[in-house]
């Protein structure tokens, strides 16, 4: 089963590298951990982040292949999922759940750090 964790628009767009971070208009942070490379410049591109069996998949516009990525930091915006009929569709809500508090807390301990 794939959950639809994002869709949204990058910044500039600087190719599928390992390492490279996007920025999503959400406000999620995505860090490339795919070793493909897909390189390119140009304008924004739609981005969709998928997460399946504990993997993140990003998917970009008018591109057919999807790339692994690990959040940063995972959207805000979005509403906490209903729970699901089945027990590992809820399993997979919660640690959907869970993963985005610990991001949050990740990066708000990141930027302490960068202020001392």
């Amino acid at each position: 089963m794939r959950e639809l964790i994002t869709r949204s628009w990058t910044g500039d767009w600087v190719g599928v590298y390992y390492g490279v971070v996007y920025d999503l208009d959400d406000g999620s942070k995505w860090e490339v951990i795919d070793d493909r490379i897909h390189t390119s410049l140009g304008l924004r591109k739609r981005a969709t982040v998928t997460r399946s069996r504990g993997k993140y998949r990003m998917k970009f516009e008018g591109d057919r292949k999807g790339y692994l990525v690990k959040p940063l930091v995972l959207p805000n915006n979005r509403p906490i999922p209903m729970p699901k009929r089945t027990r590992d569709q809820l399993v997979a809500c919660l640690f959907t759940d869970l993963s985005r508090e610990i991001a949050k807390h990740q990066n708000s301990f990141q930027e302490d750090a960068r202020m001392e």
